[in-house]
């Protein structure tokens, strides 16, 4: 069992490295830069976009009378 978890974990790096290879090794996270806080592209989205989401289909389940807002205690996307 230990050498099957041993076995995930190097295939994991090997995805991982493939990955990283794929993108431009200049650009990194798009929320939050190298010491954690938030990017300035994430600081302009919660300035000035009033909803952030994935896909349109979201917000289906909710009435066209409903009110979207962001705490202003969040400082990281929900995603992060």
């Amino acid at each position: 069992m230990a050498q099957l978890g041993i076995e995930l974990n190097e295939e994991r790096q090997l995805a991982r490295s493939k990955m990283k290879r794929m993108f431009n090794s200049s650009f990194g996270a798009t929320f939050l830069t190298d010491t954690g806080q938030e990017s300035a592209f994430a600081y302009n989205i919660h300035q000035y976009a009033d909803v952030y989401t994935s896909k349109l289909e979201n917000f289906m389940l909710y009435l066209p009378e409903t009110w979207l807002h962001v705490p202003f205690d969040v400082k990281i996307m929900p995603h992060q």
